[in-house]
């Protein structure tokens, strides 16, 4: 029962907030407000399906300027925990597909977040090159550098797009791990199980280095993977240690 309640919260609720953030934005013409919005429909998601949520490293995330969350994605639920727990007003890096979806697309366009062409050429460039450019005008962004869910909750290998346009918009790089939403919802399955959600911030990653020119791709992309594995490998310990003992 909680997990069809879940499923009609997600889907109807969109509807709804997504109205709500129209009106905000067309209307009251309050970016602010329309995240807030956003926000409230993943705390109601959260709250309905039975799900908790604990941040820590809070103190990592720079309150002053705008930089690029880096996350691993291992379910629908990861956007959710984020919106709930990220400190600071945030948007979604999505692939451009989704913003063609009637009425579902037009809410994300509201909302900000910020299409990426994943098909390869000069779009692709040129959708890299305007995600940047949004970014920074002052909008924190959310990636998952994966590409896409985990088949099995590990972390995987980052593809280049995401990380691309972390490294044109030359902001700081939150490394950020979620653990246990993978036990709630797996890619496998769309019913939700009850469960608590650790999301752990890791300290920022410059895109530059000691003399302030810019790092190789490769490199930042690699201090972002292993910044998020070490935090992954913490929260399961944590998680381990927690368990009573046989």
């Amino acid at each position: 029962m909680r997990a069809f309640l879940f499923l009609l919260t997600v889907v109807f609720g969109f509807f709804f907030f997504g109205l709500l953030s129209i009106f905000c934005k067309v209307v009251l013409r309050s970016e602010h407000g329309v995240y807030r919005i956003g926000r409230a429909w993943a705390r109601l998601c959260i709250r309905l399906g039975g799900i908790t949520c604990e941040v820590t490293g809070v103190e990592h995330v720079p309150m002053n300027r705008t930089v690029v969350f880096c996350a691993n994605h291992a379910s629908q639920v990861d956007i959710l925990a984020l919106y709930d727990t990220l400190p600071v007003s945030i948007r979604f890096l999505a692939k451009k597909e989704l913003f063609s979806v009637p009425f579902f697309g037009f809410v994300m366009t509201i909302a900000g977040h910020i299409p990426i062409d994943r098909s390869g050429g000069r779009a692709a460039v040129k959708s890299i090159n305007e995600a940047a450019e949004k970014i920074r005008s002052g909008a924190s962004v959310v990636i998952f550098p994966e590409g896409t869910r985990s088949r099995d909750g590990r972390l995987q290998p980052f593809k280049t797009g995401g990380m691309q346009v972390a490294m044109r918009s030359g902001c700081p790089i939150v490394p950020v791990a979620i653990s246990g939403s993978y036990e709630i919802l797996p890619r496998s399955r769309i019913w939700i199980r009850p469960g608590h959600i650790k999301v752990a911030i890791g300290e920022p990653i410059s895109p530059l280095g000691p003399d302030g020119t810019p790092l190789s791709k490769e490199e930042v992309s690699q201090r972002t993977w292993e910044a998020i594995s070490g935090l992954l490998n913490r929260l399961q310990k944590d998680r381990e240690d927690a368990r009573p003992a046989q």
